[in-house]
């Protein structure tokens, strides 16, 4: 069993954190030698060794994937721990704390978060599990990497005990409450086809009719 030490800590920062400048800049490879398409060379980008596959992108709203409900994760390869790994420089690309994996067209039971933007910070949970939600309950502006533009306060349990496995396939329990309580909330929801809007108030819902057609329009004009 494993648990996450700084919830306490990193309960009181803002959802707009970003990492370090560092992250995002480092590279030992010329990308430009590693690909024959220089597009690709841009979007890719290294994180621990890892690169971001190409392939990867970030869907949006209302792209039917983002409402199904995800599939558990049988076994943890080698193949799906470099390409969980690979989500991290996608989110922090995307200046976000959170990234599930229907969010990239991945249809399985998992995401990474990292509140902070620090390396030891970062948390990849596969197969997650919510046992225990508590605390009470509290209200906090939230956006998506998957609704640009779209932001609303949703109310959510302060605390929550949640048990995962982790990228070696050992089983953890973590008890965390504040932003990364709210976080973990939020990407489990992608796992079930709950986006945040769905939890917004009537009224909320109303007044962002126009944004969210707006998102439905550019989706619309982009396949034609």
């Amino acid at each position: 069993m494993g648990s996450y030490s700084r919830c306490a800590q990193v309960s009181t920062l803002g959802a707009s954190a970003a990492p370090p400048e560092a992250l995002l800049r480092d590279s030992c490879l010329d990308l430009a030698r590693c690909y024959t398409c220089v597009e690709v060379c841009r979007l890719a980008r290294l994180h621990s060794g890892v690169l971001m596959p190409a392939t990867d992108a970030i869907l949006t709203y209302p792209d039917p994937r983002l409402r199904r409900t995800a599939e558990p994760v049988e076994e943890v390869t080698p193949e799906l721990r470099e390409r969980v790994q690979a989500m991290f420089p996608l989110m922090y690309e995307a200046k976000g704390i959170g990234l599930a994996a229907p969010q990239i067209g991945w249809n399985k039971r998992l995401f990474v978060i990292n509140v902070t933007g620090e390396k030891e910070d970062e948390l990849a949970l596969i197969n997650p599990r919510i046992l225990e939600k508590g605390g009470g309950t509290w209200l906090m502006e939230e956006g998506c990497l998957s609704l640009p533009g779209i932001h609303g306060k949703v109310r959510r349990e302060k605390r929550i005990v949640v048990e995962a496995e982790d990228l070696d396939g050992n089983v953890l329990e973590i008890e965390c409450d504040g932003l990364v309580a709210r976080c973990i909330l939020h990407e489990y929801d992608h796992l079930d086809g709950v986006l945040f809007i769905d939890r917004l108030s009537p009224a909320k819902k109303q007044s962002l009719k126009r944004k969210l057609r707006a998102l439905e329009e550019r989706a619309a004009s982009a396949v034609r």
